[in-house]
């Protein structure tokens, strides 16, 4: 699924952690509005003033990922309006 013109949905869930432990890091609808709002609004303006690829290495986190991998509580991975990008 495109989230924006640079971006999908697979970039933002997947997880080796939640391979490794078999944790589903499927996000619900609004997440995923969450997630294309945070693309369309910020990383792409980003990608494209920089004219370079952007690399997400965390995305979406479902509770039991986000535990797992020591996020905080209130982390807004959980919401899909975070991403760690290089």
């Amino acid at each position: 699924m495109r989230l924006s013109k640079n971006f999908w949905l697979k970039e933002f869930t997947r997880s080796a952690t939640a391979d490794e432990h078999e944790i589903d890091n499927t996000p619900s609808s609004e997440q995923i509005d969450n997630l294309r709002i945070l693309c369309t609004q910020l990383l792409q303006p980003i990608r494209e003033m920089l004219c370079t690829p952007i690399h997400i290495n965390s995305g979406y986190r479902s509770p039991e990922l986000n535990l797992l991998v020591g996020g905080s509580p209130a982390s807004r991975h959980l919401f899909g309006k975070a991403a760690d990008i290089v």
